[in-house]
């Protein structure tokens, strides 16, 4: 009770925050029932994913900037509103366009209006446990597939696409606001003349080193999360249901990641911590390029790929605090979360060219394991840098 008191009352809001804004990582759900009745193709049916993704990342940047304006508060229930225009736009769409409009823009700007916030006030409050209670509230977006997807499964088999979007409208709404009123009385702690020199930190070493892992780190994550559940049906002779199983799998571990990497970040040196995740990444991808048939192979590097996806997303935000202090936390943080933004995109891109090209999943896990080696060095250039630094 005392530790919810004084710490859970934030922490523990927030992760629920995660989980419902995390329901739109539950996309594969809809996404036959969409080619079915917009009669779609594959490629046109994940346009509103990648956009939300797109738009979620995009908003992420743009929120520090108005949070040096407008209270914390109004700008979480801007976020909550356009979450839920979000779904009702879905619930009304006669066409892709509009599909698009609703879960790609408005949903996405929405998340990326709320996700930072959460973080930004564990980030202020709690220097002790940062790192821990980050994990913590992330733990809500990675877990959340684990328990909204078969929650939308069973909505969409017994009231419809349509109605699962009007339904989902209406409890994001509810729900998200009365998360909203934990963080009524917090204020953003930026100061103007701080997060003014925002262009001068993004011109720093450290930050150009920090962007481009967070880049290659994401990139590989997003990549391996597009295709896990297909490369099992396709590459393994796994049933569709069996598959959705070990994603679901996934999505605990890379849960789990967020948590672990958060305690780690507050216990090693974040630099170090950066070097264990590309090596974790290049022997995953090895693991895959040796052994591409064995479903034990699948499921130890797959998992690897997941964890380090979900620690990635904790070891960011704790990094842009550590690194470049916390009165400019949130735009420091959204500039740097547009490399997932980013990563998004081009994983798709390449991952698919990738194996058009060379008719398989061989080559991407080639192209993975030398971004590893690439991350690998760059994590070691800015462990010197800041040694050298703090001399």
């Amino acid at each position: 009770m005392k530790w919810f008191i004084n710490d859970g009352k934030k922490v523990i809001p927030g992760l629920m925050m995660m989980l419902v804004m995390g329901s739109v990582y539950s996309y594969s759900v809809f996404r036959l029932p969409i080619e079915s009745y917009y009669q779609l193709s594959a490629a046109q049916s994940g346009v509103p994913y990648m956009l939300s993704l797109f738009f979620y990342a995009v908003f992420m940047g743009i929120s520090g900037k108005i949070l040096e304006r407008i209270h914390l508060f109004k700008v979480m229930v801007a976020g909550v509103l356009f979450v839920a225009l979000g779904w009702l736009v879905s619930y009304f769409a006669n066409s892709l366009f509009v599909l698009s409009l609703g879960y790609g823009v408005f949903i996405g700007t929405g998340i990326g209006l709320i996700y930072g916030i959460p973080l930004m006030i564990i980030t202020n409050q709690f220097e002790k446990n940062k790192g821990l209670y980050l994990g913590l509230i992330l733990l809500g977006f990675g877990l959340s597939p684990l328990i909204t997807a078969p929650l939308l499964q069973s909505l969409v088999e017994n009231h419809g696409l349509h109605m699962t979007f009007l339904y989902m409208s209406a409890l994001s709404l509810i729900i998200l606001l009365v998360l909203s009123f934990f963080y009524i009385k917090d204020q953003p702690k930026e100061k103007k003349h701080v997060s003014a020199h925002i262009m001068e930190t993004v011109k720093t070493k450290t930050f150009k080193l920090l962007y481009l892992q967070f880049f290659i780190a994401t990139l590989i994550g997003l990549s391996i999360i597009g295709f896990s559940s297909t490369y099992a049906v396709t590459e393994l002779n796994i049933t569709f249901e069996n598959a959705a199983l070990f994603v679901s799998a996934f999505a605990l571990f890379n849960g789990l990641g967020r948590v672990l990497y958060g305690f780690l970040a507050d216990r090693y040196d974040i630099t170090k911590l950066m070097s264990f995740s590309y090596v974790s990444l290049f022997l995953a991808s090895a693991l895959m390029i040796v052994f591409s048939d064995n479903i034990v192979a699948f499921s130890i590097s797959f998992s690897i790929f997941w964890v380090n996806l979900g620690g990635w997303l904790a070891i960011a935000p704790v990094a842009t605090s550590h690194f470049f202090g916390n009165e400019s936390y949130a735009k420091n943080y959204g500039v740097l979360f547009s490399a997932y933004g980013l990563s998004a995109l081009f994983g798709v891109v390449i991952s698919g060219l990738l194996y058009d090209l060379f008719d398989g999943y061989q080559m991407i896990f080639i192209f993975f394991l030398l971004l590893a080696m690439i991350g690998l060095f760059l994590s070691h250039c800015l462990h010197k840098h800041m040694h050298i630094e703090n001399q």
